[in-house]
């Protein structure tokens, strides 16, 4: 594929760079000052600048990778030539008037609905195995609006009619954090609730805390349908999502509840394959032989998704950070919010 890419910051060095460079794509940098993207296309193959905007319609690229500072996404895509590309930006998505302008397929990089094991649950509703779920929620496990995100995917991308929240500050006896430090600071969490236009249901109940806690050790992801479930989380290590996996379902035959052996090759955080072989369902990673971690192979889906018709839209990650802060407005005026279509 051919990439350009707008801004080469420190997020884009750090992890963006080493995951195109193994995927064999051609890169094209432009950078707001010139004499950072010559220096580092000079230091890297596969790699050229771009000397102005302009020069965009002249590469035909397959996508566009933004990774300018927020408050200058806007005024950056007004002088971007018409493109035949979608144009992917970071997250998080919260400038209105990017939703009113026309003729860009707006993207984002939201990676949580791509890791291996939410592509993984995703396949499960995708075969049948089990129904679109009725209620989701996010039990400490997830930050906010990448809660909303990873929810939303199951759901189809209802969308949010109404929201209820609270806040509730717990005292905090102390603990270690995984640096060492002694954590003393207030237990803050949100509480909240989002009823969809289809009826289907969004709790989400976090604290920031549970990142670094090992006193709170439950964090899991849920999902309930009518004829089955998928429980996925972590219950003693904080950077294992797969401690804990428990996917149930009614067998359409017999009637009788069915829980699902699940098979998973996965080391130091590298999800090779997971299977559920009486079921004959199982995702294999595309980029196992990269030796991609879980995050790495969540971005190079997003990225070579967009060749598939695949795209995390713009206005589906505002509409995450819309329920996000719903919720909050609703804790905090102790109302309940009417979010606009």
């Amino acid at each position: 594929m051919k990439i350009a890419v707008l801004g080469c910051g420190k997020r884009f060095v750090n992890i963006y760079w080493f995951i195109l460079k193994s995927l064999g794509h051609e890169v094209f940098l432009w950078n707001r000052t010139i004499e950072k993207s010559i220096n580092f296309c000079k230091q890297e193959k596969y790699c050229s600048y771009i000397e102005n905007l302009e020069s965009l319609k002249d590469i035909e690229a397959d996508v566009v990778l933004c990774f300018v500072p927020s408050h200058y996404q806007f005024e950056l895509l007004k002088k971007i030539p018409k493109l035949n590309c979608p144009i992917l930006l970071e997250t998080p998505s919260e400038d209105e008037k990017l939703l009113t302008l026309s003729g860009i397929d707006l993207g984002v990089l939201e990676q949580w609905p791509q890791l291996p094991l939410e592509q993984f649950k995703r396949l499960i509703y995708k075969k049948g195995l089990i129904s679109k779920p009725y209620m989701v929620f996010n039990d400490g496990r997830s930050f906010d609006y990448h809660a909303i995100a990873q929810l939303r995917t199951y759901l189809n991308f209802a969308i949010p009619n109404i929201a209820k929240g609270t806040v509730k500050i717990s005292k905090n006896p102390g603990f270690l954090e995984n640096s060492g430090k002694l954590n003393t600071n207030h237990n803050e969490w949100t509480i909240g609730q989002i009823e969809m236009s289809d009826g289907s249901v969004l709790l989400h109940n976090f604290a920031y805390n549970c990142k670094s806690s090992l006193s709170i050790p439950i964090q899991f992801i849920r999902s309930y349908s009518l004829d089955g479930s998928i429980v996925t989380g972590r219950m003693k290590e904080l950077g294992n999502d797969y401690e804990f996996i428990d996917i149930r379902y009614i067998d359409k035959i017999s009637k009788e509840v069915k829980i699902c052996e699940v098979t998973i090759d996965r080391i130091d955080n590298k999800t090779q394959s997971i299977l559920i072989k009486k079921e004959d369902i199982s995702w294999t990673n595309p980029y196992g032989h990269l030796n991609f971690d879980d995050q790495q192979t969540a971005i190079a889906s997003l990225i070579d998704g967009v060749s598939h018709g695949n795209l995390y839209s713009y206005k589906d990650a505002y509409i995450d950070n819309i329920c996000m802060k719903a919720i909050k407005q609703s804790a905090y005026s102790q109302q309940v919010i009417k979010i606009s279509s």
